[in-house]
């Protein structure tokens, strides 16, 4: 679950993070806050281990208190390991599911077919299934988040 305005850069090194736990991207990542509208704010490596890659980031200043949604959930349902990925998708409020929905990867274009109307969750979506494709030991085109 990660927090709904954090958008992923890259993934931790070693040296950033050595042993982080599971993470809702599948890995650690870098990125920038976009809690505050037109303000991309670059969270240091504490403020992304305790907030932006777990989600629920109850005790974060930029975090909008009446926000619909403290977190976001990704699970890869239907992989037919030939051009289509599945992608669930859960956005939670109070650790309740809030919004659901299925997007759709397509490998060949690199991108979603279906997608999210949220920027910020296509971007995680899109972390997490190339996290996802990495771990299974394939790729997808350009890499670039």
């Amino acid at each position: 679950m990660s927090c709904p305005f954090f958008w992923p850069a890259r993934e931790m090194t070693k040296q950033e993070w050595l042993n982080p736990p599971r993470m809702p991207l599948g890995v650690a990542h870098t990125g920038v806050c976009k809690a505050v509208a037109a303000v991309d704010y670059t969270p240091g490596l504490d403020e992304l281990k305790r907030l932006c890659n777990p989600g629920y980031p109850t005790a974060c200043e930029r975090f909008p208190r009446n926000w619909p949604f403290q977190a976001v959930r990704f699970a890869v349902v239907r992989d037919d390991n030939a051009r289509r990925i599945s992608v669930a998708y859960v956005l939670e409020h109070e650790r309740t599911p809030h919004e659901h929905g299925t997007l759709e990867f397509d490998r060949d274009r690199d991108s979603f077919e279906r997608a999210h109307h949220d920027p910020i969750v296509n971007a995680q979506a899109l972390a997490y299934v190339r996290v996802y494709l990495k771990q299974k030991g394939t790729s997808t085109g350009s890499g670039e988040l």
